[in-house]
């Protein structure tokens, strides 16, 4: 039932049908969400379906924070977790066309949800569940707060946090506080699976002011591919240091043709996507010769 639910407003969405066009179908579709959660609780495909139905879900916010407040205290890290994707979603909504700071006219709002999620930051740690950590991450993304950032790194420290440490320190990335670098460029510099997006956030959030520490991930990383990862956002910036590296890379790849490294391949894309390299062109040296030029096109007489 969720599934056709879920699967039904796709197709609405698809086919651009609105409120407008048929009011009491969106009327009758949260109903049947409301329902859902009183019968078995909110789960991951609730809060997915408030992300598709925007204004029709956010015109009965109250009542979906109603339902799934009580739930944020219940020891299912199912029920818990998906009780938190609800009111990330309702944290995180914003009309497509609206005239005014929607944040500051609903201040009070989105308050007391922060209010809300804040009361149960202790629970919800104690649950120990990856599941709850990675909701909870993004919620955390979105409330501009030091204590939201403080609970992120506890998030991002803790030891049964998985695809939830990634997400954590994304989320601290997002609230765009310079300050934050500090703390965010050890999990750069380490060798594991979340280091590797961090560059892009860097530069995503922090603009020119990551440019020193995108350089000492470039040298000081201990993961190959977040040392390239930090090139191409160099590149970005056009920033020599970043071209230098990939053209360095380039070259030094070990493989005879046909054979090419993992390295060499992302290399030969990224120059496509961004530096207008030809299609025709595959060889190592080639590539190497285009990234130097772009060099000389696009980046400043400075390191």
């Amino acid at each position: 039932m969720r599934k056709m639910i879920i699967g039904t407003i796709v197709m609405l969405l698809i086919a651009g049908t609105t409120c407008a066009a048929d009011p009491t179908l969106w009327d009758k579709l949260i109903d049947v969400a409301i329902q859902h959660i009183k019968t078995n609780g909110p789960d991951a495909e609730t809060g997915q379906f408030i992300s598709l139905a925007r204004h029709h879900a956010w015109s009965r916010r109250q009542d979906f924070v109603d339902l799934v407040v009580p739930h944020l205290k219940g020891k299912d890290p199912e029920k818990v977790a998906g009780g938190v994707a609800v009111l990330h979603w309702l944290r995180t909504y914003h009309p497509m066309s609206y005239c005014g700071d929607f944040e500051k006219d609903n201040k009070e709002f989105f308050a007391k949800l922060d209010k809300i999620v804040y009361g149960q930051l202790d629970h919800l740690h104690s649950l120990k569940s990856d599941q709850v950590y990675h909701r909870l991450a993004l919620y955390l993304g979105c409330s501009p707060t030091a204590e939201a950032k403080r609970h992120l790194l506890r998030i991002a420290d803790s030891p049964i946090a998985k695809s939830s440490r990634e997400q954590a320190l994304i989320c601290l990335a997002w609230h765009r506080d310079p300050k934050d670098m500090e703390a965010l460029l050890p999990y750069m510099l380490e060798d594991s699976h979340a280091s590797r997006s961090l560059p892009y956030h860097f530069r995503n959030s922090y603009g020119d002011a990551s440019i020193p520490h995108l350089k000492k991930a470039l040298s000081d990383a201990k993961s190959q591919i977040t040392r390239l990862e930090a090139a191409f956002e160099l590149v970005h910036l056009r920033i020599p240091a970043g071209f230098q590296y990939i053209h360095a890379t380039a070259l030094q790849d070990p493989k005879p043709e046909g054979k090419r490294s993992r390295s060499l391949d992302r290399i030969r894309q990224f120059a496509r996507d961004y530096l207008e390299l030809p299609k025709d062109v595959s060889s190592k040296e080639n590539i190497a010769i285009h990234i130097e030029e772009k060099q000389g096109q696009l980046c400043e007489k400075h390191d």
